[in-house]
């Protein structure tokens, strides 16, 4: 090959590459190898511009905080599930123990009002019984009343006796003197209307 067309080749190449990074050209260093062949002295390639790696490292650094954006989105989706079904539960919970302590208070109050007609009923009995206890003492009381009433009367009562035909006047006290005597029974007021009585009024009883 022609060694002369390696300088041009050598400089084209780095007019490139300096082009690329920015650079100015500033000529080529040539310099022979072993053989006597002339080779251009290529510089080394320049560091990035301090904007690139800026750029670099604020995208890589959106991309981390995006990252960690998109993980904790993540666990707090899954927090906040979990937190749901624990408070979905809490009221299912809660719902149950409501509708238990409303049944309960349901029982208690019609419980309430079995006993509340219960003790109306014993006490309408009971006011019954009082009120026919206190006709039976009125009524009671006053037959006490009459029959003594009548006693004491009877007791001044004069009596008219016919003995077989002999005819004897007396009183209902001399005839009931002698308790659980025949007399006693006759005139004690409670056999008044067995008593056999004449036209004059008299009551009759045979001698025999």
């Amino acid at each position: 090959s022609d060694t002369r067309s390696y300088p041009a080749a050598w400089s084209r190449c780095a007019d490139e590459d300096m082009m690329a990074t920015g650079t100015e050209a500033t000529g080529a260093a040539w310099t022979q190898d072993g053989d006597g062949d002339s080779l251009p002295h290529i510089p080394p390639r320049p560091s990035r511009p301090a904007r690139l790696v800026a750029e670099e490292e604020m995208n890589q650094m959106i991309q981390d905080v995006a990252q960690a954006l998109r993980r904790l989105r993540t666990s707090s989706r899954s927090h906040l599930s979990a937190f749901k079904e624990h408070i979905d539960s809490q009221m299912q919970e809660m719902e149950a123990t409501h509708a238990t302590v409303c049944a309960a208070a349901e029982r208690v109050q019609a419980e309430r009002r079995l006993l509340d007609e219960h003790r109306s009923a014993v006490m309408a009995t009971i006011e019954a019984e009082r009120a026919k206890f206190q006709v039976i003492a009125q009524a009671s009381h006053q037959c006490g009343a009459t029959e003594r009433a009548r006693r004491e009367l009877s007791q001044s009562d004069e009596i008219l006796l016919d003995v077989g035909g002999v005819h004897f006047k007396t009183s209902r006290a001399t005839l009931t003197a002698i308790p659980n005597s025949m007399l006693s029974a006759m005139f004690s007021g409670r056999h008044d209307k067995m008593l056999r009585e004449n036209k004059d009024g008299r009551v009759f009883i045979d001698r025999d």
